[in-house]
């Protein structure tokens, strides 16, 4: 680039900070995060809002390549350094989703399950495929409070030669998430009603074992089998109305969880994204307050994450 062009470039580029906006909510949502609850919003209020239509809106948000892990810029001699590993163990104790990098690594250390929960006025999905995870959940006044989660995992085995009878394995999910929720009732519904709704983000890391006796995966006997992290809480008052957003990380042991593992034993292993939704809606004529429709109520949260990575870690205790 010649010499006045780049002069031109800085003096434009110094003239723009004097007109740089301060950060807002809305940055915190990447683009296609944000036309998506954008289409919530008005289909929410607006209509449709029938099944098919929602799923393919939470279809968009689960669409993409898996994003980057960044423990050492992905995975590579800095991340086994950093860890105090060797770099077999390194290797060996990386699980990413389906379609992520390095294309070489086996299926066994990849996601192998997805899986979501919700109630009647919730919604999930869940992609083994790119680790993308959300989670919707719209306010129940027929009950206190409501949840949804979503969540992915992967499973492991541990062998003698390398775990001996007994280790202490870490699991340090690495997490990017982003929340949303969104309160626009009509005054004619709530001119009766007073009270506070809220929402809870939350992001577990959990973990099960194999009960070859019914073929269930239940919680650790001797060891807690979740970490729960509240990331995000918001309240509102049910006069009110508007939006918030937040966003944030987990890694680098945030979401970490230990446990103590034996040999000959399978054991399965995840991260969930869970949204709550609860309120204290009252009426103040002392009436029940029956579930309002769409266009009367529209207040919903909205938690999307990414796990691009799930990196294990072992202590041997006994060999």
């Amino acid at each position: 680039m010649p010499s006045t062009e780049k002069a031109d470039e800085r003096s434009l580029a110094a003239q723009a900070l004097t007109l740089l906006n301060p950060p807002t909510e809305a940055m915190l949502l990447d683009a296609e995060t944000t036309k998506a609850v954008q289409e919530f919003d008005r289909m929410f209020k607006h209509g449709p809002a029938d099944a098919k239509a929602r799923q393919a809106v939470l279809d968009s948000l689960g669409d993409g390549p898996p994003i980057m892990y960044t423990r050492g810029g992905g995975f590579g001699v800095s991340t086994v350094a950093d860890a105090g590993l060797s770099f077999r163990d390194a290797l060996l104790g990386l699980y990413v989703p389906v379609e992520a990098e390095p294309s070489w690594l086996p299926a066994s250390q990849r996601y192998m399950h997805e899986q979501t929960w919700n109630g009647p006025v919730g919604s999930a999905g869940a992609y083994k495929r790119n680790g993308k995870l959300t989670s919707i959940q719209h306010i129940n006044t027929t009950v206190g409070s409501e949840s949804t989660g979503s969540g992915v995992y992967a499973s492991f085995r541990p062998e003698q030669a390398r775990f001996g009878i007994l280790s202490r394995v870490t699991i340090d999910p690495e997490v990017s998430w982003t929340g949303r929720d969104y309160l626009d009732p009509t005054h004619v519904w709530n001119a009766k009603i007073d009270g506070n709704i809220w929402f809870d983000y939350r992001i577990w890391t959990v973990v099960y074992q194999l009960n070859i006796a019914n073929g269930q995966w239940e919680p650790l006997l001797s060891n807690r089998s979740a970490l729960a992290t509240t990331v995000a809480h918001s309240r509102w008052h049910i006069v009110g109305g508007g939006e918030s957003g937040r966003g944030g990380e987990l890694r680098n042991g945030a979401a970490a969880l230990s446990f103590v593992v034996e040999p000959r034993q399978t054991y399965l292993f995840g991260v969930v994204a869970q949204l709550q939704a609860s309120h204290s809606l009252r009426r103040t004529d002392g009436q029940p307050i029956p579930q309002p429709s769409l266009s009367e109520l529209t207040a919903y949260g909205v938690l999307k994450a990414d796990v691009p990575a799930i990196y294990m870690s072992h202590v041997v205790l006994a060999k």
